[in-house]
């Protein structure tokens, strides 16, 4: 970098500033300023301009941002503006709105890769449920446009769903076949049997407790001295003893 001697160029902190960046500094003689020649012609034009805008009652900061804006749209001994060196492009200022606006296309058109899927693929759609994301696999049944597709998922529901929302997947659709149709029915005949032998063994088995409690207390009835029978009863009756003691409960006292 190419400067005068000024303070603000050779004190420390701009010197570190140059160091630390790897910015080696040249100073010019002191007394020539023509060694530095291409910042004097800068400033030159600055004063220049400036004096040619004496007249015009604006502030001096929007005086110089007018002098930069067309310096730096001003083609150069090279033919190209600082803008364009700098932002490879031309700025705009207003001399371009005397020309006829032309919109420039680019000669090469770039579109953004995007999948396709085809009707019948196999495919996992997001479907939310209680607003929770989850996939669910499905058939491709119809196309809408470019982006959208109708899926039919397997169990039976057919929703819309945009590209970014499927995934291609190679699982096939579960094929329920007569055979294990037949086979899940004979394990639930099967089950269903268990379930009627295991009721007729619990039946038997209360049964049985029954007869052993109730056949005892029979014969202990039946072998009572006669006065303490209740004369209604029927002393030879083959009933069940539950039914003598509701007949005697029944018969008014004598």
């Amino acid at each position: 970098m190419v400067s005068d001697n000024a303070s603000i160029f050779t004190g420390d902190n701009f010197s570190n500033y140059c160091l630390e960046n790897g910015i080696r500094q040249k100073f010019i003689t002191p007394g020539h300023p023509a060694t530095n020649e291409l910042a004097e012609r800068n400033v030159q034009t600055l004063k220049n301009k400036l004096k040619s805008m004496i007249n015009e009652n604006v502030p001096i900061h929007q005086k110089i941002q007018k002098i930069l804006l067309r310096y730096r749209a001003t083609p150069l001994a090279s033919g190209r503006s600082p803008s364009e060196m700098y932002l490879n492009r031309q700025i705009r200022i207003k001399l371009d709105a005397m020309r006829p606006y032309q919109e420039e296309r680019s000669q090469q058109q770039i579109q953004p890769p995007t999948r396709c899927l085809r009707v019948g693929e196999r495919v996992q759609a997001r479907v939310f449920i209680s607003n929770k994301p989850f996939w669910k696999n499905g058939t491709i049944k119809q196309k809408l446009g470019n982006l959208h597709y109708i899926i039919e998922l397997d169990e039976g529901k057919s929703l819309k769903r945009h590209i970014n929302q499927l995934q291609k997947v190679e699982i096939k659709k579960k094929q329920v076949t007569l055979t294990n149709l037949q086979y899940t029915t004979n394990r639930n005949q099967a089950s269903h049997h268990q379930t009627l032998i295991r009721s007729n063994t619990l039946f038997h088995s209360l049964n049985r407790i029954n007869r052993s409690i109730m056949t005892p207390t029979r014969h202990l009835i039946r072998n009572l001295h006669p006065c303490l029978i209740h004369p209604y009863a029927d002393h030879n009756a083959q009933d069940d003893p539950r039914d003598i003691l509701r007949t005697m409960s029944t018969q008014p006292e004598i």
